[in-house]
């Protein structure tokens, strides 16, 4: 993304794109939409970072300009699919290596 388009990306009206329920989840969505040139913003981090562990009621709202709001929900939905499959793996192997 050259200087011109991030100017006019900033200039620009911030959509809602999903949510997130975990701290280490939106450490990830910045980085992944980042090297994506995708710019994010994930609202509530800091709040929670400040509250602490009483701070888990704060919901974790993923905003990206409205012109990367397609690209952004495709990438968002990617990441929940494959961070659920792999969930679901790691349950698998524990499950299959309790009753080893």
């Amino acid at each position: 993304m050259n200087r011109n388009e991030e100017e006019q990306a900033k200039r620009e009206e911030w959509v809602m794109i999903g949510h997130l329920n975990y701290d280490v989840d939106a450490e990830i969505v910045s980085s992944l939409f980042l090297s994506h040139n995708i710019p994010v913003v994930i609202q509530g981090r800091n709040h929670r970072r400040m509250l602490g562990f009483i701070g888990g009621y704060i919901q974790l709202r993923v905003l990206v300009p409205l012109a990367y709001k397609e690209q952004g929900i495709s990438l968002l939905e990617s990441y929940h699919t494959q961070r659920d499959d792999l969930d679901f793996d790691q349950q698998l192997k524990g499950v299959s290596n309790f009753f080893i």
